[in-house]
């Protein structure tokens, strides 16, 4: 019988519910998908729990926050896994201070994995502060000699890799068998 897995994520422009469904693809198991901003889960239905947040300003997503306070002992009580998404993927991880801050530290001990899986800046959903702020991000990767790549057709940059959420998902499907 198939593991019962719950992927479960809040996003803001979402990038993080993108790699919410190509972790679906990826995983071995019965997924479900939750957008926990827009809805309510009974973590205990399932067998294993992947979650994920976007990161601003080194700072979690408000819903995934309320989340992981409601549900921490549900959490704690099965195999979980981290994906924190933001425009920094784990070429320039959060730091492990930081990864502890966003989860809090029993939640990060007790994962199985905690990655930094990249980011998109949609600048076409950005207000005017984002963008400014975006703006900066960018120029702060140029001035350290590290570009971000130039923004797809329709105005994104995306420092999301296909691989590393391969790698993610590798990791996790041999930790179950």
């Amino acid at each position: 019988m198939a593991q019962k897995i719950l992927i479960a994520y809040a996003t803001r422009y979402g990038a993080t519910e993108k790699i919410a469904k190509k972790i679906s693809e990826y995983i071995i198991g019965e997924c479900t998908l939750v957008n926990i901003a827009n809805d309510v889960v009974d973590v205990t239905l399932y067998d294993r729990v992947i979650i994920g947040t976007s990161v601003y300003a080194f700072r979690a997503n408000s819903a995934f926050k309320k989340f992981i306070k409601k549900q921490k002992q549900a959490l704690l009580s099965r195999p979980l896994a981290v994906y924190l998404c933001g425009i920094m993927g784990e070429d320039e991880p959060l730091s492990l201070d930081m990864k502890k801050n966003i989860l809090g530290e029993e939640l990060f001990d007790h994962a199985q994995l905690v990655k930094s899986m990249g980011g998109e800046l949609n600048f076409n959903k950005m207000n005017f502060l984002e963008k400014s702020i975006a703006s900066k991000v960018i120029d702060k990767f140029k001035n350290k000699g590290n570009p971000l790549p130039p923004k797809d057709e329709n105005g994104i940059i995306s420092t999301i890799i296909d691989e590393d959420i391969c790698v993610f998902c590798e990791e996790l499907n041999s930790k179950s068998s």
